[in-house]
């Protein structure tokens, strides 16, 4: 099956030292998490103070494949980003730089660009002035410059939610016992499909020809297929949207006269994911018929 654009990811929550100007700064609260569409990227730099500068950048790696730094990136990252917040956000629109999510490694780079500069130095009596040698230009301009260390990457292994598919069973209420089953795709944007759902039903009745009671059977099939759409993303859980069309067959009194007619059909509802168990609901319009409005349902598997 062709991986499909997916944002639900597993998230392995990592901390790194990162050792700059004799003080301990450390990458706290790493997280990465969905957000509709985006990737949300969440930190915190530790020990560090709103004189200082940073150059934040965000690289990626598809299932091991080669790195490269996302252009569609919003929020804390690039160069000058101040320190001492009590969080960080980058929000990243992945398919604007990727076609599909297969395995993703994220890595989240921090670089000192420059640090606090040293206190004043206040005198408390009146000292005699000392004879300041002047430095040579070179080495004043060598001082001044801003202070670039090596830096530490912090990385997370994500694994992508491979459950873009469903295979469920498929029901339908108002029309006796239903049979059916439906399948189809969880992205970002879907399909479904309802090759099948049909349900029958029973009734004894009079008849007055015969004088006595015989037993004859209703047989309904619905076909139909639609779109699907994510609303929510968390974790393990997703939510989809599902809208479509198609047919409704009904055969009434089969065991004796067999009349059938056929009836448009229009239906909506959500799809959720809980890890691999899937469910939906939604209601169905047969227009045309007796029963106008039904009530749908499946369970099933997410795969």
């Amino acid at each position: 099956m062709t991986h499909m654009r997916h944002l639900i990811l597993l998230i392995a929550l990592l901390v790194c030292g990162l050792i700059l100007n004799g003080q301990t700064h450390t990458v706290e609260n790493f997280n990465v998490e969905p957000d509709g569409e985006q990737l949300k990227i969440t930190y915190r730099i530790g020990a560090s103070n709103q004189t200082q500068l940073f150059k934040v950048t965000v690289s990626c790696s598809m299932d091991g494949g080669p790195r490269f730094e996302p252009t569609s990136v919003i929020g804390d990252v690039g160069n000058n980003v101040v320190g001492g917040k009590s969080i960080y956000t980058i929000m990243w629109d992945v398919f604007e730089d990727v076609d599909e999510v297969v395995n993703p490694s994220i890595t989240v780079k921090v670089d000192l660009m420059n640090g606090a500069p040293p206190p004043p130095v206040t005198r408390t009596t009146q000292e005699p002035e000392e004879e300041v040698l002047e430095e040579p230009a070179e080495e004043q301009a060598q001082k001044q410059e801003p202070v670039y260390e090596p830096s530490v990457e912090q990385e997370s292994y994500t694994e992508q939610f491979q459950r873009n598919g469903f295979f469920a069973f498929s029901g339908i209420t108002g029309y006796g016992v239903p049979v059916g089953v439906s399948f189809g795709s969880l992205d970002s944007w879907g399909y479904y499909v309802t090759p099948m759902r049909v349900a029958f039903n029973t009734y004894d009745y009079w008849d007055s020809y015969y004088g006595e009671w015989e037993t004859d059977m209703d047989l309904h099939l619905f076909i139909s297929a639609g779109a699907t759409r994510n609303i929510v993303g968390k974790g393990l859980f997703r939510l989809h949207g599902y809208a479509g069309a198609g047919g409704h067959i009904v055969s009434n009194n089969i065991m004796t006269e067999a009349i059938a007619e056929g009836h448009f059909m229009i239906e909506t509802g959500v799809q959720g994911v809980i890890g691999g168990l899937y469910l939906s609901a939604g209601l169905e319009f047969s227009l045309g018929y007796e029963y106008l409005v039904s009530f749908t349902y499946g369970i099933g598997f997410a795969f």
